[in-house]
């Protein structure tokens, strides 16, 4: 048996690989949650572009144009999978749908679809680690989101009061029914472009999560929460809500879809009450 010296040489080509490997994944990771973000606004803000298959708003057009060229640039980047062959097909079918300036409701489902096959494709995480703690959010939103936001969420913070464009109101109830809290904890991690709303990365990751629930709740009342409530402590549809999935993944208006008024109600109520989630699964032990 021939025995091999001990090189330190021999380790490098394999720890580059290791390196390299890892830098993919990393790429991988960031870039479709990038294309996820701009996927999630082309969603929500198309029908502020387009009306009546014309531009009603010139700079918001050429921003959703933009939006679906930039996430097929970096959908052509992502690493080899069986399904980005489609993912390319699905993309161009949304870019051209803008260019032909198709109806809100065509551009907005393409949108949604090509999200979900991209979370699909590349199997993502799309819900927090752990049960978030909301117990500081109200401290955090208050430190560092006010002064633009309002401490109401209703857009009209002091600082606010000059940016363009205006920081979101939370209480539009059309636009934040379309937003999912994973695409608000995306918005946080990642800023946009070109505006006053900043990255804020430096937040721990849990952090992060809790200011996208608190945000997230301004756009239901106590009445539909307390509504949830009771559906929640009667048993119902625990199945549809056995985990964060329903609750942080899907928007409102998916929520509707799927599951009815009643899924609406249970999601506004765990949305402010994840702990619920974990005391279930503690029962059920």
């Amino acid at each position: 048996m021939k025995i091999m010296k001990y090189c330190p040489f021999m380790l490098l080509p394999i720890l580059f690989l290791l390196l390299l490997a890892s830098t993919g994944s990393v790429y991988a990771t960031s870039s479709t949650q990038t294309v996820l973000h701009l996927l999630d606004y082309i969603a929500v803000d198309y029908a502020q572009a387009v009306e009546g298959r014309k531009i009603k708003n010139p700079d918001e057009y050429q921003e959703m144009r933009e939006f679906a060229s930039q996430a097929k640039v970096l959908i052509e980047k992502l690493p080899a999978n069986p399904n980005r062959a489609k993912l390319l097909v699905k993309i161009a079918a949304l870019a051209r749908g803008i260019e032909n300036k198709d109806a809100a409701p065509e551009i907005v489902a393409r949108a949604n679809d090509l999200r979900w096959f991209v979370i699909h494709a590349y199997n993502l995480q799309v819900i927090p680690k752990y049960i978030p703690d909301l117990r500081h959010s109200n401290e955090l939103y208050t430190a560092h989101c006010a002064a633009c936001h309002g401490s109401m969420g209703k857009g009209d913070g002091l600082i606010g009061k000059g940016l363009d464009p205006s920081p979101s109101n939370f209480h539009d109830i059309a636009r934040m029914t379309q937003r999912s809290v994973y695409g608000l904890y995306n918005t946080i991690t990642l800023g946009i472009t070109d505006t006053g709303m900043a990255s804020y990365r430096q937040f721990s990751e849990d952090d992060r999560w809790a200011l996208a629930f608190y945000v997230s709740n301004f756009a239901a009342n106590d009445k539909i929460r307390a509504e949830g409530a009771k559906l929640w402590n009667a048993g119902k549809h625990r199945n549809d809500f056995s985990d964060l999935t329903n609750v942080v993944a899907l928007s409102s208006n998916e929520v509707q879809q799927r599951f009815g008024e009643d899924g609406v109600a249970l999601q506004a109520y765990l949305r402010a009450h994840p702990e619920a989630l974990a005391a279930k699964h503690t029962e059920e032990k």
